[in-house]
């Protein structure tokens, strides 16, 4: 070991450095794959003790706060002590050497890696996932409805998927995605999903340390991303186990905990516990990051063919566990991929007073009203405003009436239309979603409690806790006395960090990136930006905004970051 590395090893106090046999078959049964050999174990100390500062230099703040990454780099495919299963295995300790060696610490304190993920929902951890070392291979018997693919699929039975032209094997397949490779892991994880079918999946995992890549995962709060910052008793749209990533069963981990679907569908709460549980059960907690506050990705070298060059620089500030520790950091990377998701900022009416404390954005706010009522009087209280159409408002709508609160519903469509699909999802399904829609309907004559206004729009938000809204054409004006509005008209992602708010990346780069109608501009088989090479967009930003289809968009990044790594090892 050069001195160098044992600065690195020296400075993020790694205290035991082991290879230990750990119950592999315990693992497997839990993760329902097979797994043989040992597993790299590292004993650390406190994640997120960082210490003082010696230098208050800002061109060298983040010298503390490199002993984290570096740790994190050096942690590679192992887990924290105590832990007794690990899914990644390392034949010995110098598999930890050879994998440290790829951090190169600079003398201004900064650090640079070859993958830096931005944000830590589940398409980040999926992309973690394959980043560690963890290949999906078909099946040896293969078996599929569309006969195209299924006659592609047993030319290659047996054969890993990365290997595999995803462009061929994309082709002629047809769903509720515009992107290919979303369409083709989809296919082979769920075949004939729509159908209703619960076929098993055509994939086979394994895991091989030697082509794992270092990274990091950078996240403002745990892993899962949204997903924890939902109302928890929400039921997820899709069905609970679409909600899954690969290896570890959704379903198994729900009856573990003594947890039950509804309707096939899941908790907010649920998912979220999922999540965090999955990074932890595969060993990838060394990766991520939690706490962290990018403030500036920023390209530092012109694109050049050479894709190990660290040509991206990540600017940010880090919190920790007291709220009061903050670090400033600066991180280098080849590639850069944005999975940040699109839930980061809601969308504003932008009518006068919207900013009074009375009128909220988020579900943090509806939370508080609710806390703050007092069981069994909530009838006597002023009514609480929703505002909007779509599944966000219905939800709200949905825990006010749980609480008994009293509720105004406002929305813009005119009565008997729905707004954004409520009305296209099967009432055997999602019966509490119709049941918003007869009220949106029939309120007003039929619900206690509930007034429906269809057509409206709200003018401007008034002290003293009233609201001035209009309606149709030649009706009057309505002075509304309310506990508290609840803004639900949908989100966009925070793109802060990025020049000009990321708008040169967007499809139409004259308008603001929107999933739904203005995504990131992407090359479909790769996903990596057509602005910027060497930057990727995964999940939501890609226009994937089910969990399910944004599995595919992170294998296409997964593959083509995989490949550049090999080509480059084979030049040197």
């Amino acid at each position: 070991m050069d001195f160098a590395m044992y600065r690195v090893l020296h400075d993020v106090h790694l205290v035991c450095l082991s290879v230990c046999e750990q119950d592999i078959s315990k693992f497997s049964r839990r993760i329902g794959t097979k797994l043989d050999g040992q597993v790299g174990c590292v004993t650390r100390m406190d994640r997120f003790d960082f210490g003082e500062d010696p230098d208050p230099d800002p061109a060298r703040q983040w010298d503390t706060k490199r002993k984290l990454f570096s740790l994190a780099e050096i942690s590679v495919n192992m887990e924290t002590s105590g832990s007794s299963e690990c899914c990644c295995g390392m034949e010995d300790a110098e598999r930890v050497t050879e994998q440290a060696s790829e951090v190169v610490v600079f003398d201004d304190g900064s650090l640079t890696l070859p993958v830096i993920v931005v944000g830590n929902g589940p398409s980040a951890i999926f992309l973690s996932l394959l980043l560690s070392g963890w290949r999906p291979q078909i099946v040896s018997e293969p078996s599929h409805s569309n006969p195209l693919l299924d006659c592609k699929l047993k030319e290659l039975a047996g054969q890993g998927l990365f290997e595999q032209d995803l462009e061929y094997l994309s082709q002629g397949l047809e769903g509720r995605t515009s992107n290919p490779v979303s369409l083709l892991l989809d296919a082979l994880l769920r075949p004939d999903a729509d159908c209703g079918s619960e076929q098993p999946s055509l994939l086979d995992w394994h895991c091989d340390s030697s082509r794992a890549i270092p990274h990091l995962v950078l996240g403002r709060g745990p892993p899962g991303g949204s997903w924890n910052d939902m109302e928890g008793s929400m039921r997820t749209l899709s069905l609970g186990s679409w909600m899954e990533l690969p290896v570890l069963s959704f379903k198994d981990w729900m009856l573990e905990n003594r947890r039950n679907f509804r309707n096939d569908r899941a908790t907010a709460a649920d998912v979220a516990a999922y999540y965090r549980h999955y990074v932890h059960a595969m060993c990838l907690d060394c990766r991520f990051i939690t706490g962290t506050h990018v403030t500036s990705v920023k390209r530092i070298t012109p694109p050049a063919h050479d894709h190990s060059v660290a040509s991206w620089e990540v600017n940010g500030h880090h919190v920790g566990t007291d709220q009061q520790v903050n670090k400033s950091f600066r991180v280098r990377a080849a590639t850069v991929v944005l999975a940040t998701g699109s839930t980061d900022m809601a969308v504003k009416l932008g009518v006068p007073g919207e900013e009074l404390s009375y009128v909220g954005h988020t579900a943090q706010h509806l939370e508080a009203i609710l806390k703050e009522t007092p069981k069994g009087l909530s009838a006597t209280f002023p009514p609480v405003l929703v505002i909007g159409g779509g599944f966000s408002a219905a939800d709200a709508v949905l825990a006010l009436r749980h609480a008994g609160l009293p509720v105004i519903h406002a929305f813009r469509s005119p009565p008997g239309v729905s707004g954004h699909g409520l009305a296209q999802l099967p009432s055997s399904l999602y019966p509490e979603y119709h049941k918003v829609l007869q009220m949106m309907h029939l309120g007003n004559e039929s619900y206690y409690g509930f007034t429906s206004l269809p057509s409206h729009r709200v003018l401007c938000f008034l002290p003293n806790n009233k609201v001035l809204l209009a309606g149709p054409s030649n009706s009057p004006l309505i002075a509304q006395t309310v506990l508290a509005v609840a803004v639900r008209i949908g989100s966009a992602p925070d793109l802060s960090f990025l020049p000009e708010g990321g708008q040169a990346l967007a499809r139409y780069p004259n308008d603001r990136i929107n999933p739904r109608s203005n995504p990131v501009a992407l090359e479909p088989l790769t996903h990596e930006t057509e602005a910027e090479p060497g930057l990727f967009a995964i999940g939501p930003l890609a226009g994937d905004k089910f969990v399910r289809f944004s599995l595919g968009g992170v294998l296409a990044v997964a593959v083509c970051i995989a490949s550049r790594q090999e080509t480059e090892s084979i030049k040197t």
